[in-house]
């Protein structure tokens, strides 16, 4: 059926899921963050046209496979990372776009340290 790929253990690839907000929000409520009581705010859309950040950024997690979604995520976020704060790469190792914008953004910028913690990157920005 096109269109309707099984991922990972058979479930349905969320990106085909109907009303995912929905799922996500009921998610997050079952694990203790219903988000009308801790300030989470879910936007549909692409990265490149939804995600503005003008205030400081202390920790974010980056799970978009994608090189232009990556860089688009990373164009945002950096600038504002906190000292201290840190960048998670989800797909780092599994999806050669997201590891080529994350290796090319830093390439030119120093004060982050690189860590491996299982199959994530996390950077954070020196002190």
């Amino acid at each position: 059926k096109s269109g309707k790929s099984k991922g990972l253990g058979k479930h349905l690839y969320y990106g085909y899921v109907e009303n995912l907000q929905a799922v996500v929000t009921a998610n997050l409520a079952k694990y203790g963050l219903p988000i009308e009581t801790n300030h989470i705010k879910l936007i549909n859309g692409y990265f490149e046209d939804t995600l503005y950040i003008s205030e400081p950024v202390a920790f974010a997690h980056i799970d978009c496979d994608w090189y232009a979604s990556v860089m688009s995520c990373l164009v945002q976020i950096e600038p504002n990372l906190v000292p201290g704060g840190k960048i998670v790469f989800d797909d780092y190792y599994d999806w050669s776009g997201c590891r080529i914008a994350v290796d090319e953004y830093f390439s030119d910028k120093s004060g982050y340290d690189f860590a491996t913690k299982g199959r994530k990157l996390h950077v954070t920005r020196s002190a």
